[in-house]
């Protein structure tokens, strides 16, 4: 009888959890597709001779009202997070909203529609990592950001003819890619010599599961650093196979880790 009594609420608690990653994953799809639906609807108008000083002054007001949303969210989910259920649900989701939402209309304005594909891949890009985040385990989701920001880093090193914006998204995404790849090589190091956990202000801080091996996160540190290195010395043509790598790289790890979560 002692067993079924503390069984029940454990079992109550996972399904309660279970609703709540279910809800998130689809208010993240649809958070995905309006931003995604919104920069296709402002750049078909934004494109045009008329519309162009309309929609690029009322972008400029919507980078600065969505920062400024963007703060306010912060510092009230930091402040009200374990008090009001919104924010501790809600508070920091909304922040990435928010703030993609006013670093893609900053790029509009700047760039006009030239900026679009980057866009387009910043805002898939976060909704994939964070549905990876819900749903799988923390270092499938270190995985899939280091092989989506190189998939990111080739596809715009593909296109390094089309200037501006895209150069400058190209060199900064590639350093980013260059300096998590050393991050997550030390991480895996420090991390695989105490069983998945970190030690921080003396104490054991748990970053991966128990009996985390670093052999897939070594090979793929290893792998997006040699790419990157020889798209840099063969040319665009080069970097544009490795990013249909990435894609086939990202497949594979989603259908291990799946195996293994199941």
């Amino acid at each position: 009888m002692a067993m079924k009594k503390s069984s029940a609420p454990a079992k109550k608690k996972a399904g309660a959890e279970d609703e709540t990653i279910i809800y998130k994953v689809m208010i993240a799809i649809v958070a995905a597709c309006v931003l995604v639906i919104a920069v296709q609807v402002t750049c078909r108008y934004y494109a045009t001779a008329g519309g162009f000083t309309a929609i690029r002054s009322a972008l400029a007001a919507a980078a600065i009202v969505l920062a400024a949303l963007t703060a306010a969210d912060a510092v009230l989910t930091a402040v009200l997070h374990g008090k009001k259920a919104f924010f501790r649900k809600a508070g920091w989701p909304l922040f990435w909203f928010l703030g993609l939402a006013a670093g893609g209309a900053l790029l509009l304005q700047h760039y006009w529609v030239k900026a679009a594909p980057v866009v387009y891949f910043v805002y898939i890009a976060a909704a994939v990592l964070y549905l990876i985040y819900l749903l799988y385990q923390r270092e499938f989701f270190l995985i899939s950001l280091l092989t989506i920001a190189a998939g990111g880093g080739f596809y715009l090193l593909s296109r390094l003819y089309g200037g501006g914006v895209i150069s400058r998204a190209a060199a900064a995404l590639n350093v980013l890619l260059f300096l998590l790849l050393i991050l997550s090589e030390l991480l895996a190091l420090l991390t695989a010599k105490r069983d998945g956990c970190l030690k921080l202000g003396g104490k054991d801080v748990r970053v991966f599961r128990p009996g985390f091996s670093p052999l897939y996160l070594h090979v793929t540190c290893g792998v997006w650093a040699v790419c990157l290195a020889a798209s840099m010395v063969f040319g665009s043509v080069f970097a544009y196979y490795c990013m249909f790598a990435a894609a086939a790289y990202e497949l594979i790890a989603a259908c291990y880790f799946t195996v293994k979560l199941s």
